[in-house]
């Protein structure tokens, strides 16, 4: 019932608007003006993931994150059927958004099984997004950056935000859901491309090709344990998997290690 009053309210109208996700997907189209053209291809983009999401297909599960406190930076994998997953470039002021030079990965996100989006938020308020992805050839997760509204990025630097944190504790938790599904991930980067936080997490986390230098050598100086050397020679190849053919990607201006599996307890 809110959700139709709100639609009647909203300034912008659309046809074709028969269900309660169409209403919801009508809402924050219309709230940032988006034509009816460009309403229809995301409506069709979102039926296309939301049967994705109803038979099961999808490799990124959604969930949230269950940690919470004031000014705590905290997650939400977006299930595909998330009618927001549409608006988040405008939301987050970036490229990844309908008709501008992003549109493929905003599609990809909600169109492919191995595609999706986190949402950042802090104090309920969305922070942050990523749109994400999955190589299933060398089982490789990419947050390909981390795009920030320009209204936000004094908050994310807040005593205890800790972003960095709540970045690495996303992707061991999409690690560990995905791993229950059957998907297995060696490694998690994110590319540094017009990435909104990679101050904050410079220190936190290594490049590519520094993490594997350093392997490298203690490999070759024997500090590291058979089954460590093993699985690293997986991740290794993972980290660098190549992204999705022919959609943009932040990744080419190099990746950070968020994790490999040999971060993993022995």
């Amino acid at each position: 019932m809110q959700e139709d009053i709100i639609y009647l309210l909203s300034s912008t109208k659309y046809d074709n608007v028969e269900t309660k996700q169409d209403r919801d997907l009508a809402n924050l189209c219309g709230r940032f003006g988006y034509t009816q053209s460009q309403f229809d291809r995301l409506k069709d983009y979102l039926a296309k993931g939301t049967e994705i999401e109803r038979e099961g297909r999808q490799t990124i599960v959604g969930f949230e994150d269950t940690f919470s406190g004031t000014d705590k930076v905290t997650f939400e994998v977006l299930k595909k059927d998330d009618p927001l997953g549409a608006v988040l470039g405008t939301i987050t002021n970036c490229c990844q958004e309908i008709d501008d030079s992003g549109e493929s990965c905003m599609k990809h996100g909600m169109i492919d099984a191995n595609g999706g989006f986190v949402v950042f938020k802090q104090n309920g308020q969305i922070v942050g997004q990523s749109w994400i992805w999955y190589d299933e050839q060398t089982h490789k997760l990419c947050f390909d950056n981390v795009e920030v509204p320009r209204s936000r990025k004094k908050d994310i630097y807040k005593e205890g935000a800790d972003f960095a944190g709540c970045l690495l504790r996303a992707a061991k938790a999409m690690v560990g859901a995905m791993a229950e599904k059957g998907y297995i991930v060696e490694s998690v980067t994110m590319g540094k491309g017009y990435n909104d936080i990679l101050d904050l997490v410079r220190d936190n986390y290594v490049s590519i090709e520094t993490y594997i230098k350093a392997v490298k050598v203690d490999k070759d100086n024997g500090l590291l344990k058979s089954s460590q050397q093993v699985r690293l020679l997986g991740a290794e190849k993972s980290l660098l998997g190549k992204s999705p053919s022919g959609i943009y990607t932040d990744t080419k201006q190099g990746e950070l290690v968020i994790y490999t599996s040999e971060n993993e307890d022995e």
